[in-house]
This record gives structure tokens, C-alpha cells and sequence, in this order.
């Protein structure tokens, strides 16, 4: 009987160190359940977040391709408005050159006729000469003038447009055009 005895006691003694062990898995399953449902949870929350930002990715993809279609039209529209703006100042320049040789032709004929000393003739030649070189300096610094006007207005409609584009505010380019630099012309259109 005492070695069933031993053998009982044995055996109780190796259950209630089993049960032990049992509590000590129990309260490790909880823990493990109570991480795995923070987990979840965090996973959760970066999936949401992931979804949001592959929105906001391609809403941005599509601002940035809309953008650079806009900007191929508008260089596209640059590069013609140059060209036909070239050509109408080569138009002007050759007709001014045309103009100019008339005038000279004009001028000698008119020398010649009144048979003026040579003297006299250079003297008047050469303060002709002073005079349209004092022209043509007033006519630069003028159109230098005009270049510096017109970039400042360009300056501030863009920070104008800029600014109104950065509030939401759609803007109308034709409502606020550019003006030109000046150029050989001195023009103000665009």
C-alpha cells in the first residue's frame, strides 16, 4: 500500500505541476491573443493608410501627367506665337532696309542736284550722322525701358497666377496676358 501511496503522491505531485505549467500556458495564450488582436489591428490601420496613400499617389500621377501635357501645349504655343512673331519682324526689317536704301538714293539725287561743296556736304553728312546715332540710343534705352516694365508686369502675373493657382482659384490666361519683351519692334502684344 505505501508504494501505491509513493505512487499516488507522485502523481499528484506531477499533476499539480502540470496544472502549473497549464496556468502558465493559459495566461501565455492570452497574452499571445491580446498581441495578436493589437496586431491586427495595426494591420488594419496600415492597410487603410496604404489605400490612402496609393490614392493620393495617383491623384498625383494624374496632376503631374496633366501638367505636362500642359506644358507641352504651352511650349508648343510659345515656339508658333516666336515664329510668327520672327517672321512678321523680318517682314518689318526688310521693309525698313527697302525704305531706307529709297531714302538714300533720295538724298543723293538731292545732293547732287543742288551741287552743294563737298565741304559743306560732309559736315551735313556728319551731324545727319550725330543726330541718328542720338536717335538710335534714345530708341534702345527706350526699348530697354519698355523690357524692363513689361518683365516686371510678367513677373508679377506669375506670382499673381501662382498664388491664386496654390489657393484653388482657377486662372484664365487670356484674362491676364503677358506682355512682350520689347525686341526690334517694340511691341506690347503677345
Amino acid at each position: 500500500q505505501i508504494s501505491e501511496l509513493e505512487h499516488a503522491v507522485k502523481k499528484v505531485e506531477s499533476l499539480q505541476n502540470d496544472l502549473k505549467d497549464a496556468e502558465k500556458d493559459k495566461m501565455s495564450l492570452k497574452n499571445a491573443k491580446a498581441r495578436l488582436r493589437v496586431m491586427q489591428g495595426q494591420i488594419s490601420e496600415l492597410e487603410r493608410e496604404h489605400k490612402g496613400l496609393e490614392r493620393k499617389y495617383d491623384e498625383v500621377e494624374a496632376e503631374r501627367n496633366e501638367l505636362y501635357e500642359n506644358f507641352e501645349g504651352t511650349v508648343r504655343e510659345v515656339q508658333r506665337k516666336s515664329q510668327l512673331k520672327n517672321m512678321v519682324l523680318e517682314q518689318r526689317v526688310e521693309g525698313m532696309l527697302d525704305a531706307c536704301e529709297q531714302k538714300q538714293e533720295q538724298v543723293g539725287q538731292v545732293l547732287n542736284a543742288a551741287q552743294l561743296d563737298p565741304a559743306v556736304l560732309s559736315m551735313v553728312a556728319q551731324r545727319l550722322d550725330q543726330v541718328l546715332d542720338g536717335r538710335n540710343k534714345q530708341i534702345k534705352n527706350l526699348q530697354y525701358a519698355v523690357a524692363r516694365v513689361a518683365k516686371a508686369h510678367n513677373d508679377i502675373l506669375r506670382v499673381y497666377s501662382a498664388k491664386l493657382a496654390e489657393l484653388g482659384v482657377p486662372v484664365d490666361e487670356d484674362e491676364f496676358p503677358a506682355l512682350s519683351q520689347g525686341g526690334a519692334g517694340g511691341g506690347m502684344s503677345t
